[in-house]
């Protein structure tokens, strides 16, 4: 994906992106190895969404991203 025009890793990122629900496996109790792989998802998860947010800077399309970046740097503490 790295060498892949802006426009096909956008596009291919909010397709990924728009499957995303929720915290990973919610409905479960936790445990040692769910709170790990919960982190590592939810880690990718905010690299998917950089990633994506890069590709349509790159398109020169940034106002609509916006929105969707405020409440994610809010909740890890970026915003004053």
């Amino acid at each position: 994906m790295r060498d892949a025009p802006s426009g096909q890793v956008a596009s291919a990122l909010s397709e990924a992106l728009s499957w995303w629900q929720g915290e990973p496996y919610a409905d479960l109790d936790a445990s040692p190895w769910l709170t790990s792989e919960r982190t590592r998802l939810t880690e990718l998860h905010h690299q998917a969404v950089e990633l994506r947010a890069r590709a349509v800077l790159d398109l020169g399309r940034g106002a609509p991203l916006i929105p969707e970046l405020e409440t994610p740097g809010r909740r890890a503490g970026l915003a004053a």
